[in-house]
């Protein structure tokens, strides 16, 4: 099967902020409120649908996206899942790794 990584997505403006504060003893992301989530490892074979259909089961999905080359249009391996509700983002993120389609 393919493991695939999911973690909030934290908005660029915010990484700064993360950055200077890495010293700080506090897990910060765990404090940034998002609906939205990052998954990495993602195999060239997911579609935006299978991608839906997986995460699905957490929340309510309000964006799927699967990024993809401008130039060769071939997917980067990663996407972004955005739900309705921060809970959902919770949901999703009991685990970090998730086993999706097998694949």
């Amino acid at each position: 099967g393919r493991t695939v990584e999911a973690k909030k997505a934290v908005p660029r403006d915010d990484q700064h902020f993360l950055k200077r504060n890495q010293s700080s003893r506090i897990a910060l992301p765990v404090l940034v409120r998002t609906k939205k989530i990052f998954v990495g490892g993602l195999a060239s074979t997911v579609t935006d649908a299978d991608f839906k259909r997986y995460f699905n089961q957490f929340g309510t999905i309000t964006d799927v996206v699967v990024m993809y080359d401008h130039s060769t249009q071939r997917p980067r391996g990663f996407g972004f899942i955005t739900y309705d509700s921060e809970e959902a983002v919770e949901r999703a993120l009991v685990k970090t790794f998730h086993d999706l389609n097998g694949k």
